[in-house]
């Protein structure tokens, strides 16, 4: 640690000084507190901070959800308004620069300037081309018999289907909003990528199409094709602009440098620059004595970067057209190269699995890596500040990023116990507060505030209530925009453990919303981290309304959770005289016995679990995120798939059983609410053989076993 001067305020400033907390990001830890003068700059604070000279530089500054920039001043930002508190920021590290390599199977996340693997994942099966969005958020690969899938940070989210051959390529808009694909059969399509639709079929090359791209403003789209030509079209009518006529070899590459122009490079080893507005051909760049099979195009369309089948890649300048350097070391053919967004380096890719790091001032390779036994498809470099790159392995957690404050609140000004005593009473800090999460998004468990409960739970983050907590009061209007929008927030853990159910369960306001929450989902017999369950929460507080609810929905009167407590001892304890009317109500009845059914044998293993029956009315979580992930409204598609009559099934890791009426078929849908298997039957009994895998599903079928209890024979 190196021992830094505390930055020194002007003696005639002394007075107007800003006292600044730094906290680290993610783990709200004090890093130090400072006094600077209104006029110090962002990079005087970072340098005031008592951190190595070069971590500086890995540093960025957070001040209320902003990011900021070195040179802005702090009084220009608010930190000096008088009437307000001093003032906190939050840094947090930059990730290191990062590079994908992908040979359409294995895709694999590398740190080039350390010369490390950072993480990898496995994508269901070999694709024909792969592409990877702007932001490192979305993956796109084509596949055969027509196929194109589509992955984010949760795995596979969409799929992309037309009777059109092998899919041979694919490109995803700049905004990531939308994407085409090009096919075996000679057609191309533009795809939503948050619909999952098509929006515009363009027909018709003689001959398989190999390149594929959108324009910057949407407005066209680029295709080149095996009968050597390349075609301009009208991404909104689909209508054929310009035939661009000249290369005597298969068109591999086709891409637009800024919406005026596009580059094409092809078998024949040339590279071409047209006009987008009249079709013809600028320049022919010549060099390559070799097929060209990959291309790049810098952000600021300046230069590009091509990828040959004899090994070397070539730097053209786009506004000579002359090569400014040869990039020479790869033994096999080039599949694929990039640029980082400075244009400072390049990425390429080879057969052999072989990827390498270039500087493009030098020409020199400062780092190799290799995906064994892989061909490389496509490679991909960033350096986003945040990075929510296909994380079915990694997923970098920043509560500043947007969205996140939406969903679980912004961390707020704690003290080293993790709670403000000027904000907080006995509330957020204790139960039902925000909490921190590491960097895979997981609540951080510790010890608690004061050690007001002896067993570790989760750590407040400051902040107050999570926003699921705080629409309770308001009811389903505030409710429903949020369990739309995050259907898992309906069993969301906030501080002591607590679950939005347990919530309800804190006050008479709170308890109208129970109903709602179990309709969407929520768990009835969830335990907090003082091992109570949400009834025992309307037990202690006398909220009938609620313990009816759960009561209604099957809840267990005489679960006495960790407290080694009924909810009717609880009840009787607390007084609670309306709660322990209504439980004597309830625990005079007989209570149904729930079914429970196995499936087993399956080639899925996360629907190979216990599934326990549910009522007909509540809708699956995992339905939910589908609905959430097509923007549907989860109750009215729920209200027409489900005919409210036939019990359904869930597991505790959110996999479900239901009928569909709309297609007179049961589904096995995995946890994220993919379906998985179906079988034709009646609504009667879920059948225990039958089913048959959804496309892309491998392994054998499941077959499916009740346990002990009734069936669930209507």
């Amino acid at each position: 640690m190196s021992s830094k001067r505390k930055a020194e305020v002007p003696l005639e400033d002394a007075a107007a000084s800003i006292t600044v907390c730094v906290r680290w990001a993610f783990s709200g830890d004090v890093l130090s507190v400072v006094s600077l003068w209104p006029g110090a700059s962002v990079a005087e604070l970072l340098e005031s901070l008592p951190v190595e000279h070069h971590e500086v530089k890995q540093l960025r500054v957070i001040f209320r959800g902003r990011s900021l920039e070195a040179t802005e001043l702090l009084a220009t930002l608010g930190m000096d308004d008088p009437v307000k508190e001093d003032a906190c920021v939050f840094v947090v590290r930059r990730p290191p620069r990062l590079a994908i390599l992908s040979s359409g199977k294995d895709s694999v996340f590398w740190e080039p300037e350390a010369n490390r693997k950072a993480k990898s994942f496995s994508v269901r099966e070999e694709a024909h081309c792969v592409t990877f969005s702007e932001d490192a958020s979305l993956l796109l690969a084509g596949y055969s018999q027509g196929v194109a899938r589509l992955y984010n940070e949760h795995g596979l989210c969409k799929t992309f289907s037309a009777r059109c051959g092998s899919v041979l390529a694919v490109a995803f808009s700049s905004c990531g909003s939308f994407c085409i694909t090009g096919s075996e059969n000679g057609t191309a399509r533009v795809w939503s990528t948050e619909s999952g639709v098509c929006l515009r079929p363009l027909c018709r090359h003689s001959g398989p199409v190999q390149a594929a791209s959108l324009s910057p403003d949407l407005r066209t789209a680029i295709t080149g094709g095996c009968d050597e030509l390349a075609r301009l079209w009208c991404a909104k009518t689909g209508a054929c602009l310009h035939t661009l006529r000249g290369h005597s070899g298969v068109v591999t590459c086709a891409s637009f440098a800024g919406v005026e122009r596009v580059v094409t490079a092809s078998f024949d080893s040339s590279v071409k620059v047209w006009s987008c507005e009249s079709g013809t051909c600028d320049m022919t760049l010549l060099g390559h004595n070799a097929p060209i099979l990959s291309m790049a195009v810098c952000f600021g369309a300046d230069f590009i970067v091509t990828g040959c089948f004899d090994g070397l890649c070539k730097v053209w300048a786009l506004a000579t057209g002359s090569c400014s350097l040869t990039l020479e070391g790869h033994g096999d053919a080039v599949r694929s190269v990039a640029i980082s967004p400075n244009g400072k380096h390049a990425l390429s890719g080879d057969a052999r699995g072989c990827c390498k790091f270039w500087s493009l001032r030098s020409g020199s390779c400062k780092q190799t890596h290799f995906l064994r036994g892989e061909r490389i498809l496509d490679v991909a470099l960033f350096e986003s500040y945040r990075l929510y790159a296909l994380s079915v392995v990694f997923y970098r957690h920043d509560p500043y990023a947007p969205g996140m404050a939406e969903k679980y609140g912004m961390p707020g000004k704690t003290d080293n116990e993790g709670f403000d005593p000027y904000a907080d009473t006995v509330g957020p800090g204790i139960y039902g507060g925000i909490v921190k999460r590491d960097e895979a998004g997981s609540v951080v468990i510790g010890r608690q505030y004061q050690n007001h409960n002896p067993r570790p739970g989760p750590v407040y983050a400051g902040g107050g209530y999570t926003p699921i907590n705080e629409a309770l009061r308001k009811g389903p209007p505030a409710l429903k925009p949020l369990l739309d929008k995050y259907p898992d927030l309906a069993n969301d853990i906030s501080t002591g453990g607590a679950t939005p159910l347990h919530m309800c369960g804190m006050g008479r306001d709170n308890q109208h919303a129970t109903e709602y929450l179990i309709r969407r989902g929520a768990k009835i017999e969830a335990l907090d981290t003082y091992g109570m369950t949400p009834l025992h929460r309307m037990a202690s507080n006398n909220l009938p309304v609620g313990a009816k609810a759960l009561l209604e929905a099957g809840a267990d009167p005489e679960n006495t959770g960790q407290v080694r407590a009924s909810p009717m001892e609880i009840a009787q304890d607390s007084r609670a005289k309306e709660v322990m009317s209504v439980l004597a109500e309830y625990l005079r009845k007989p209570r149904p016995v729930l079914s429970q059914l196995r499936v087993s044998s399956s080639g899925s293993q996360s629907v190979n679990v216990v599934y326990t029956q549910r009522d007909a009315k509540v809708i699956p979580v995992g339905f939910s995120l589908t609905c959430a992930e097509q923007r549907w409204d989860a109750e009215k598609m729920w209200l027409q798939l489900s005919d409210q009559k036939t019990p359904w099934y869930e597991a505790d890791n959110g996999a479900y059983i239901y009928w569909n009426r709309g297609d007179g078929q049961w589904w096995i849908d995995a946890p994220d609410g993919k379906g998985v298997y179906i079988a034709k039957a009646s609504a009667e009994k879920v059948p225990s053989d039958g089913w048959r895998a959804l496309p892309g599903v491998a392994g054998p079928l499941p077959s499916v076993d009740f346990l002990a209890g009734p069936s669930n024979e209507l």
